[in-house]
């Protein structure tokens, strides 16, 4: 690694790899080693040298950092490489100011750089700044700077046997299990007539850096629908559950974020037990929100790069919902002084549980943050298992 590229801790290296955002993300041994030095941008330390700047008193400094490339935005977006040497550079440095940062990158190819609290999206950055007025990027030195210089809210974390984690009731004995609908086997070409192995087409190599963009052959998911509806017949078959249409309201909130075609909300008997709701997207997918404020997509992504299946994606959205009727879902609300959300789901199956946090989608009015908050109060011992249909 050229001499010019020491700026930071450790040795430089390749940005992470993508996980998924919406998926677990408690960060565990499995997802690889935390990068907090990412390498190529040397060039940008020769740009600072040229006008005048020492690179590292700047990569101590990440307001200095943004107000140098404010000033420069024209002669970085003249060389697109040497402005992503400049992004990749901010990036290290805003990991530099807090031992729990790193890099992380997520479906669709964007990489950020940060922690629980703040994460910036490095991509893009010069021409973002290029573009911000000035109470905008006043706004955003102000957010650096307080995110810097506060001390890190610690993030719990949770372990695989740790008490707190919710406990699913196995599905009882005697009772009707759920069982997959058949889905339609398709087969899908590339532009050469070969088939396309979705799920492995990358084998242990890379995704091409241009797939990351495209969303191709995404009617490969619709078989998503199908398998929502065969869980909303099985939660009305099963438990004390009331059924109700709600695509109007759903369609409100989403503020023509995805296309909503169907929206049907599942409500067990018991007021501590979780409620699903199925919003059916043309995508398609199937956009799951469990409780009061976590919501998750299927697929994840869909962008080719993630390679992501139906045979996935259905398993996912079938281990979710069981896991919340089961009692195997908990939430909890506000955390911390930026008023977290954060989840976790243990399956029933026994394959692993996952959780996340972060703010609250803006998506939530603030009335509905606040009944959140009162709900969540008044559950002591959290989410429970849906009652059962009387046989």
């Amino acid at each position: 690694m050229a001499a010019a590229e020491d700026l930071f801790e450790g040795p430089a290296t390749g940005p992470p790899l993508p996980v998924y955002s919406s998926r677990a993300l408690y960060r565990s041994e499995a997802e690889g080693p935390e990068v907090r030095h990412v390498g190529g941008y040397a060039s940008f330390v020769g740009f600072c040298a040229r006008h005048g700047e020492d690179a590292a008193s700047l990569a101590a400094d990440p307001v200095r950092l943004l107000e140098f490339l404010r000033a420069n935005t024209a002669a970085l977006l003249a060389e697109p490489e040497l402005g992503n040497a400049a992004e990749v550079f901010t990036g290290n440095t805003v990991v530099a100011q807090r031992p729990d940062a790193q890099w992380r990158s997520v479906e669709g190819g964007i990489t950020e750089a940060g922690d629980h609290e703040m994460s910036l999206v490095v991509q893009g950055l010069v021409e973002r700044l290029h573009a911000a007025d000035v109470n905008q990027f006043a706004e955003s030195l102000a957010t650096i700077r307080g995110w810097a210089e506060s001390d890190p809210e610690p993030l719990p974390r949770f372990e695989e046997h740790d008490a707190n984690l919710p406990q699913p009731v196995p599905f009882p004995a005697g009772w009707k299990p759920y069982v997959r609908p058949d889905l339609p086997v398709e087969v899908y070409r590339d532009a050469d007539g070969a088939e396309i192995s979705y799920g492995i087409r990358w084998g242990d190599e890379e995704a091409a850096s241009d797939s990351y963009s495209v969303t191709s052959n995404t009617e490969r998911f619709g078989g998503l629908h199908t398998v929502a509806d065969s869980l909303i017949e099985h939660l009305a078959s099963t438990y004390a559950a009331s059924i109700r249409d709600v695509t109007a309201e759903t369609t409100a909130r989403m503020r023509g974020q995805v296309r909503v075609l169907r929206a049907v909300r599942v409500d067990p008997a018991s007021p501590d037990a979780a409620p699903l709701v199925f919003t059916f997207t043309d995508f398609p997918g199937i956009l799951l929100h469990s409780g009061l404020l976590h919501s998750t997509p299927f697929p994840s992504c869909g962008c080719d790069a993630c390679d992501e299946t139906l045979d996935s994606e259905a398993a996912g959205l079938e281990q979710h919902v069981l896991a919340v009727a089961a009692g195997g879902f908990a939430e909890r609300y506000p955390l911390g002084q930026h008023r977290r959300a954060e989840y976790q789901l243990v399956r029933v199956d026994g394959s692993g549980w996952e959780g996340g946090g972060g703010e609250p989608s803006h998506d939530y009015p603030e009335a509905q943050l606040s009944e959140a908050e009162r709900t969540l109060k008044l559950l002591p011992n959290g989410w429970q298992p849906w009652p059962l249909r009387q046989q």
